[in-house]
């Protein structure tokens, strides 16, 4: 859960088969066996219905063209 008032960083990779998250700079649990939809819009602050938009601010977003390793995940999610 996210507290309100507190700084969060959280990152995240992803290709066919294999999803690394963290938050903090604590690694998630990472998922060998996922399948990766086309993309087509990227919806960052809300849930997918449109409800429940984000009650804060966004500092940075960056964008990576190419998967990470579970380290470079972490690495950059630390605080």
């Amino acid at each position: 859960s996210f507290v309100y008032g507190e700084r969060t960083r959280i990152a995240f990779s992803y290709k066919t088969n294999l999803i690394h998250g963290a938050r903090n700079g604590i690694a998630g649990t990472s998922d060998t066996s996922a399948t990766i939809p086309a993309l087509n819009q990227v919806n960052i602050g809300n849930y997918r219905s449109g409800n429940f938009h984000l009650g804060g601010c966004l500092e940075d977003v960056i964008y990576y063209p190419t998967a990470m390793s579970a380290d470079e995940v972490v690495r950059l999610s630390r605080i």
